[in-house]
């Protein structure tokens, strides 16, 4: 038996698990919950949608109980890339235990859609909650870099290093920052080469289309020196 097989029958022995705790606790959200999203890491996104919105009626009425099913039909629409769905059900979790992640995935769903300005605001309500969220400050800044504010994506770039220093994606996105605000970025790259060559090699065109926007853009900055 191969490793791949040898996962996939774990997967689906965990699986009948799951699903008879659903059988054996029908009444329990937190069972719907695990099981849907075994199903959703398992991509079987219809039948996990399904189970979701089962369990939806099974507690209607019972907002409390039906937050963690409007949050995980919500990341089901989100994996599936349904994401005018997965808002509506984010936007549905009525929960304060749940109110942290449900703004987070409005974040990156928004970011997803290329909304950067509403990923933002999310995403710093969530920073603003838990100063140690490091996904809430790579879409805060990840943002603010595709909406051209250099400065301030500097600024959360480097809070976020502060945390979490050898994330390769963040130091290369700096230095990316650095280098359009005419920076030196060479050690952060150097450093993004050392501790991950293929990354390094993989965003080479990225490096290269800021490296064009740059020269581009220069003739205009320099043109009163």
């Amino acid at each position: 038996m191969t490793k791949r097989e040898e996962k996939e029958k774990q997967a689906q022995v965990a699986l009948k698990q799951l699903i008879a705790q659903v059988d054996k606790d029908p009444y329990n959200p937190e069972a719907y919950y695990q099981l849907g999203m075994a199903l959703t890491e398992m991509k079987s996104y219809p039948q996990a949608e399904e189970l979701f919105k089962k369990a939806l009626n099974v507690f209607e009425g019972q907002a409390d109980k039906q937050a963690l099913l409007h949050y995980g039909l919500g990341n089901v629409f989100y994996a599936s890339e349904f994401y005018p769905e997965a808002l509506k059900e984010f936007q549905a979790v009525k929960d304060s235990k749940l109110a942290n992640e449900a703004l987070l995935m409005l974040a990156q769903t928004n970011y997803a859609q290329k909304q950067y300005q509403s990923c933002v605001a999310f995403a710093l309500t969530v920073f603003e909650q838990d100063a140690t969220n490091t996904t809430a400050l790579k879409l805060v800044a990840d943002s603010l870099m595709a909406l051209g504010s250099f400065a301030e994506a500097k600024q959360y770039y480097q809070k976020f290093l502060k945390l979490s220093p050898a994330n390769v994606e963040v130091l290369f996105s700096l230095g990316l920052v650095k280098l359009v605000l005419g920076e030196d970025a060479k050690g952060l790259f150097t450093k993004v080469k050392q501790s991950d060559a293929k990354y390094y090699a993989k965003m080479q065109t990225r490096l290269q289309e800021v490296e064009a926007f740059i020269k581009k853009t220069q003739p205009k900055d320099k043109a009163g020196d």
